[in-house]
């Protein structure tokens, strides 16, 4: 904007422009609005040095986060490690224990089976004596056998049944029963309610038994067997 100066002459009039009054007015106002302008400036820059300094705090705090998250993890990890490790030599000591009372379960039954052939026998050996016909069970088999070739009839063949290990009543003996040729009739289609069940042996995968031994769920067959008198 023009200011008029004596006789109403705009101090802008190219040959006052050196001379008049106006001339140093606006050499002022023009150095006053660059102090300003630097003056906004370097406030822009002290700003801006300031958010620079909260974005460098802000780095370090993530950084020390983070090295606090490496640190957990790898705690965590060592953890997980140990954990594994000691659940692997726990399962592993569970298997040989159970390995081992299962083949001492097995030879229990072994044994027992024998047992009760060795009394078959004798009790052939006192019939043939006593010159009548004897009535055993053969254990173990579906077929019969006698000592010394005498000729033998065979009335059935079934399976071994008894009382269940955790059950109390039931059948003071091992008891021969006759193999029907069909499924068990009652009112749950597991043993959980039955006095008497079939016995089986059972097999935890251990090493070194025969293949008998092996057989897992076995269930023990019988027979019912007459031999011939002497």
């Amino acid at each position: 904007m023009a200011i008029p100066v004596g006789g109403g002459r705009s101090c802008l009039a190219k040959k006052h422009i050196a001379s008049t009054p106006c001339s140093k007015f606006h050499v002022a106002a023009a150095a006053a609005r660059v102090d300003a302008r630097e003056a906004a400036f370097n406030a822009t820059l002290t700003l801006m040095a300031s958010q620079t300094s909260r974005i460098d705090v802000l780095v370090a705090t993530i950084g020390g986060f983070q090295g606090s998250m490496d640190s957990i993890t790898s705690t965590v990890n060592a953890a997980s490690s140990t954990m594994r490790v000691d659940n692997e030599r726990e399962m592993s000591e569970m298997r040989v224990q159970n390995s081992a009372q299962m083949a001492a379960q097995n030879a229990a039954v072994t044994a027992a089976l024998t047992s009760m052939n060795a009394s078959i026998a004798a009790a052939v050996a006192v019939a043939r004596a006593a010159g009548s016909p004897t009535i055993y069970v053969q254990w173990g088999r579906k077929s019969c056998t006698a000592p010394g070739g005498r000729s033998v009839t065979k009335h059935f063949d079934g399976f071994a049944w008894g009382t269940r290990h955790d059950y109390s009543g039931g059948a003071a003996n091992v008891l021969c029963l006759k193999n029907e040729g069909r499924p068990r009739v009652g009112s749950s289609p597991n043993d959980y309610s039955d006095i008497i069940v079939p016995l089986r042996k059972e097999y935890s995968q251990y090493t070194g038994v025969s293949a008998l031994t092996q057989r897992n769920g076995y269930i023990i067959p019988c027979s019912r067997c007459e031999c011939e008198a002497p």
